[in-house]
């Protein structure tokens, strides 16, 4: 098979299969004569690694060599030419940016017998081989770290700001760019640090490769796959207040091995196929423990337990209801705790909070060496997190129901990257043993490089005992079951036309409602002893008869919550209602080369680079309000065309059934009637707390409700973009604001979309990268662009389209008086009416400027303001329809 076969056959391998990257590096230097200190032209060097050779070249006509590409870490070389003692230069780290310099001095030696010089590389006290600025970490740097995280390790390189054990600012601002192999990463960095070789931190002089990053450049790199078996397992805790664990296990080494014949003789392998794999989990008590001197306060459990059985105070005196917390505590009632142990809660230790969270995470590569000039890489990383909240607010009578709200998260990416280098004229075969003198080209180190990579991000917040999927939201809020009687009022005796007699009757002028019982939810204990309590009180039962009454003396309905206790912490029985997830989808291609001539290696490079962020979240406990807002909103009047008329004994009552009003019944209302058995238009009144959360899922859930009763007007239930208003996820892209507003006549029945945010990032760069003895010159050009993907105004004063200067002067519209004569066609028109036929012109606006009807500019625009106060552009026909629409 031919080499363009071959790379037709890797690169249709990689748009098959997808990848991540594998750093590469380059090694470089002077050999010369150490008598003469002239260079040594034709003089072989070898790499290897674990003793395997991996990759040879030769100098040229001014003794320079340079390998490449090497993986990152560390390297022997064997430098070796007729007429010299053998060099061999151990411990040299190659990085993955830059050059790694080794210069080399060979001895010259009379005799036949080899003699070798072994050297072990010194670390250099300032780094030459890059022309960034800032630090480079090698694996064992960060080996002697405390850190265990990447935000952690790169904390400590100056410059860097430091919050809570992470980065937060670099150089003063915020939001590093974060690199792992060639990849921009947005989803977190999950590799742990055994299984990094290298972190360079870029602070100033940012290579074109990257682009713009005005904070800095965090660039990670994996260490590749070893040509040995090599593993470790490593368990480490903290016995402080954090009390964390942490478990690793890092393997890797050859899959597929195979052995060649030297040209002098013997054999040797070299590893076709080798793996990494990387996996680690954590696992922390709580992060609410602190140390001595950050203890939390909160009241002791016997008293909690009394308040929550307890939790309103009646005073038969005044008649008032207060909340037992404001009236019973005291210094006395409160302790202090490092960390809740069950020792805190008395008898019942199913009262201590579960405040643990944890973590799992792995990364594994596989490399594929087709040749000594192909190499493939195939990565993988999965990563999953859960941890709860807990409120500062909610420590003093509510631990036990801490950590109840959880979040979720996790991500699953794959990246594969493909490197193909065309050979030189001067190149040695990692297998060679026989030096071999190679006229040197004007060309080298020709090379190619295509990265592909796709990740998902997935993050869930939800109330775990109720539940987390959209069938579970009604569970949240829910206290119990509400039995109303539903009862005619009247009022007093007044005058009425019976038969044609005038007749003394009691009209009837609205409706009454009567709590008949109520009973309580086993899962909202707490909160249901709200009322449990209140309607147990004998000298208030004539005095609660409906949920205004109810709510007038700290009772609750469903959905509600108790006030919080002197605007410091929650009341008894109070958890979180959040309730959202989210996904994040990224697709990332490179492709580039390089090659050197004479000394300059020259780049050019193509990147794509795309994210699509989508959210869902919704207010659970508002849901019952909004579901008594929504229900029978259409039979809230009389129909006082049809009266109904009875008698009870000498007294003449007038009925009225309720008014049907068609335009005015909700969807909520329709689905409940229709999961009731109730035709569309019966006018009987469904009591919505007298049905369980099952009861609404089988009437269809979330799905009952339509976008604008979620969206209530502005006080919205719901948020989301990616996701309709039910949470299912919406994968369009092109919606005007004219289909949100009137989805109808858009196809889209009662849905208004919210596309996701998907931005595209596309950049191309072409960089020189040489160096002049001890110095290094980086020089490079970058293309950036940048598409939003999202609809915004053309105009950012104009939410409608409205009329020109040039439209009204192609008589598109009437107008009265005359238009200034200075006036460019593209300026907008104002007016002092624009619902007139023939408006009257006050003034015109030129971007942002603003002039009145006699082209004299004016200081603000409420000068030329029209009757509503405020100014008013001339709107086109489909303007005034669309705004119309959106009122």
């Amino acid at each position: 098979m031919s080499m363009f076969k071959k790379v037709l056959l890797a690169i249709g391998l990689l748009v098959a299969t997808g990848s991540v990257a594998l750093a590469q590096g380059t090694l470089k230097g002077t050999i010369t004569d150490s008598k003469t200190q002239e260079p040594l032209p034709f003089v072989n060097v070898v790499a290897k690694q674990d003793g395997q050779q991996i990759r040879g070249g030769q100098t040229d006509f001014d003794g320079v060599f340079t390998i490449k590409p090497l993986p990152v870490g560390k390297y022997d070389i064997e430098v070796s030419s007729v007429g010299y003692q053998k060099y061999v230069r151990t411990g040299i780290t190659v990085t993955a940016s830059g050059f790694t310099i080794a210069d080399v001095q060979l001895v010259p030696t009379a005799t036949n017998l080899e003699e070798v010089v072994i050297v072990e590389q010194k670390v250099p006290v300032i780094e030459i081989g890059t022309p960034e600025s800032g630090s480079r970490l090698s694996s064992d740097d960060i080996a002697r770290m405390p850190g265990t995280s990447v935000d952690a390790i790169v904390a400590a390189v100056g410059g860097v700001g430091y919050s809570d054990g992470g980065t937060s600012t670099a150089r003063g601002e915020d939001g590093m760019v974060t690199m792992q192999g060639g990849v921009r990463k947005r989803t977190g960095i999950q590799a742990p640090k055994e299984a990094i070789a290298e972190i360079q931190v870029i602070l100033g002089g940012t290579p074109a490769s990257i682009g713009e990053a005005i904070g800095g450049t965090q660039i990670i790199t994996l260490k590749p796959p070893s040509s040995q078996f090599k593993g470790i397992i490593k368990y480490e805790g903290w016995l402080d207040y954090r009390l964390a664990n942490s478990l690793m296990a890092y393997l890797t080494g050859p899959l597929v091995k195979k052995k060649y014949n030297l040209e002098g003789g013997g054999t040797t392998e070299r590893t076709l196929v080798g793996f990494r794999l990387t996996a680690q989990g954590s696992f922390t008590k709580s992060g609410l423990y602190r140390v001595k001197s950050n203890r939390y306060q909160m009241v002791n459990d016997a008293t909690v337990r009394y308040i929550e059985q307890n939790p309103l105070a009646y005073d038969p005196l005044t008649g008032a209801v207060n909340y037992t917390a404001e009236t019973c505590l005291g210094k006395d009632d409160f302790v202090t705790f490092t960390r809740p142990k069950a020792s805190d809660f008395g008898d019942d230790k199913s009262r201590v909070p579960n405040l643990s969270s944890y973590g799992i995470a792995a990364e594994g590569a596989v490399d594929f060496r087709f040749s000594d000039y192909a190499t493939l890489t195939v990565t993988g990383e999965f990563a999953y997190s859960k941890s709860p909240s807990a409120s500062l607010a909610g420590l003093a009578l509510n631990l036990s129901r801490q950590g109840v709200n959880v979040t979720e998260s996790s991500t699953y990416g794959i990246t594969l990257d493909f490197t193909q280098r065309f050979p030189d004229a001067t190149d040695q075969p990692a297998d060679a043993t026989l030096p071999e003198t190679k006229k040197s080209a004007l060309l080298t180190n020709v090379m190619y490089n295509i990265t592909a990579m796709y990740s998902r991000s997935n993050s869930k917040s939800y109330n775990s005992n109720y539940g987390s999927s959209l069938d579970d939201i009604f569970k949240y809020g829910y206290i119990g079951q509400f039995v109303t009687n539903r009862s005619r009022s009247y009022s007093s005796a007044t005058q009425v036309d019976y038969n044609g007699v005038k007749q003394s009757a009691f009209v009837q002028n609205g409706w009454r409602d009567q709590i008949e019982s109520f009973t309580p939810d086993k899962d909202h204990e707490v909160l249901a002893n709200y009322n449990t309590q209140l309607l147990g009180i004998d000298d208030l039962k004539g005095s609660i008869n409906n949920f205004n009454d109810l709510i007038e003396y700290k009772g609750l309905r469903n959905g509600d919550g108790p006030a919080s206790i002197y605007g410091l912490f929650t009341n008894v029985g109070v958890t979180d209602n959040t309730f959202g997830y989210g996904r994040t989808d990224y697709y990332y291609f490179q492709a580039k080369a390089s090659a050197e001539i004479k000394g300059h290696e020259i780049e050019i490079g193509f990147q794509y680079d795309r994210f699509s962020s989508a959210s869902y979240s919704l207010n659970a406990y508002g849901l019952w309000t909004l579901m008594r807002q929504e229900a029978n909103k259409h039979i809230q009047q009389l129909d006082f065309s049809n009266p109904n008329y009875r008698w009870e004994g000498s007294n003449l009552y007038v009925d009225y059934d309720p008014l049907y009003v068609a335009d005015q019944q909700e969807s909520f209302d329709i689905a409940m009637r229709q999961y009731l058995g109730m035709a569309k238009n019966d006018v009987s009144w469904i009591d919505i707390d007298r049905y369980s959360p099952d009861d609404f899922v089988s009437a269809g859930g979330i799905k009952m409700f339509s976008t604008d009763e979620l969206f209530n007007q502005g006080s919205s239930y719901v948020s989301y973009n990616g996701y309709d208003h039910t949470g299912e996820k919406y994968n369009g892209r092109n919606w005007t604001l004219e289909d949100f507003y009137n989805p109808s006549a858009a196809g889209h029945a009662n849905y208004r979309y919210l596309p996701a945010f998907s931005p595209t990032y596309m950049a191309g760069y072409i960089q020189d990268k040489f160096y002049f003895q001890d110095l290094i010159f980086n020089v490079g050009v970058r293309l950036d662009y940048f598409d939003g993907n999202q609809y915004v105004l053309k105009d950012p004063y104009l939410l409608y389209e409205s009329y020109t200067v040039g439209d009204l002067n192609k008589g598109a519209a009437q107008y009265s008086g005359k238009i200034y004569n200075g006036a460019g066609d593209d300026w907008v028109v104002y007016v002092d009416d624009a619902t007139a036929a023939k408006p009257n012109i006050l003034g015109y606006r030129n971007g942002s400027v603003w002039y009145n009807a006699n082209g004299v500019e004016v200081a603000s625009p409420s000068n030329i303001a029209g009757k509503s106060g405020q100014p008013t552009p001339y709107r086109t026909a489909k303007g005034t329809a669309l705004s119309r629409i959106i009122r």
